[in-house]
């Protein structure tokens, strides 16, 4: 069986699926999309700056350029997303990392540098399909080390969330009965989950910025 990377996986989280040569009808289209997907990438994550601050709160910073990233990867996805609401996105997930940290949540360096061994490995093997995709990423870096700590950095935010919003659920399924696992789709569990997000993000007491 091929190899295919996930591109979802490499910049996690961004609501980016599987991109291959086959989506496109040609490698032209192909390596122009991969190379638009590089740049967006590399310019907002290796910039000093990351430009305004778009949103602040207790313990959280939003910066314009995380904003760009996750809003432009998106347009490359089956969701994508304004700038608005990639910004409320963002909001969500670092008050969601932020509560999981204080609950004393914590990923093991060990799994995340496993997580990245995986990755580098798909991408070392000729055999995976779209490796022209990480390939692109990583020609725009100096030193590509920088891109792999950002993954890591990113694994270990959607890992910590994931690992307290498996205990949430645990404590839904208990208040609710439920014997049986509970479906990520169950419409019960999403309306428990957005009610819990809520308050968690009242009590990050983030407020946006607007523009002056």
């Amino acid at each position: 069986m091929k190899k295919v990377i996930v591109f979802g996986a490499i910049v996690v989280a961004c609501a980016v699926p599987i991109l291959s040569a086959e989506q496109f009808g040609s490698k032209s289209v192909a390596d122009t999309t991969y190379n638009s997907v590089s740049n967006i990438i590399y310019n907002n994550t290796d910039a000093e700056d990351q430009g305004d601050v778009v949103a602040k709160g207790s313990d959280i910073v939003v910066y314009e350029n995380e904003v760009k990233l996750q809003s432009q990867l998106s347009q490359y996805s089956d969701d994508p997303k304004t700038e608005e609401e990639a910004l409320q996105d963002i909001i969500e997930e670092k008050a969601l990392y932020q509560k999981a940290e204080e609950l004393g949540y914590k990923v093991d360096d060990s799994k995340l540098d496993e997580m990245v061994e995986n990755i580098k490995e798909m991408y070392a093997d000729p055999k995976t399909s779209n490796r022209e995709v990480l390939e692109a990423i990583l020609s725009k870096y100096e030193n590509e080390e920088e891109y792999w700590a950002y993954l890591k950095d990113r694994y270990r935010i959607t890992e910590t969330i994931a690992a307290y919003e498996a205990d949430l659920m645990k404590d839904y399924a208990k208040e609710e009965g439920i014997k049986k696992e509970v479906s990520p789709d169950d419409e019960k569990w999403q309306d428990y989950r957005e009610e819990e997000v809520n308050k968690i993000q009242e009590d990050a007491n983030v407020k946006i910025i607007e523009e002056k």
